[in-house]
C-alpha cells in the first residue's frame, strides 16, 4: 500500500530517499508490465510534505540593527597607501 510506501521511505536516510524512491517505482512498473500487479502503489496519492526550513532573523529588533551598521569595521586592506588612505583620521 502507498502508506506503507510512504513509512518506509521515512526510514531511509535523507540523501538516499529519493534513488531508492526511484528504484522502487521501476520495480512495480515493470510488476505491473509483466501483469504481477493491478496497479502501481507507488503512484498513487500520498501526500509529501515540505522540508520546513527554519525561520533565519539575524536581528531581534530595529535598534540591534542600528547598532550593527554603527559598529566600527576592521580596516582590512591590501596594502599601506590604501590602510592610511581609508584609516580615520585619528589613527
Amino acid at each position: 500500500h502507498s502508506d506503507e510506501i510512504a513509512a518506509w521511505r521515512t526510514t531511509l536516510p535523507e540523501g538516499h530517499r529519493f534513488e531508492a524512491t526511484q528504484a522502487l517505482r521501476q520495480l512495480l512498473n515493470r510488476a505491473v508490465a509483466w501483469e504481477i500487479i493491478d496497479s502501481n502503489p507507488a503512484k498513487a496519492g500520498v501526500d509529501n510534505p515540505r522540508r520546513q526550513h527554519p525561520e533565519k532573523r539575524p536581528f531581534e529588533s530595529w535598534a540591534e540593527i542600528d547598532r550593527a551598521r554603527r559598529a566600527p569595521r576592521p580596516c582590512l586592506r591590501v596594502d599601506d597607501r590604501l590602510r592610511r588612505r581609508y584609516r580615520p583620521a585619528a589613527w
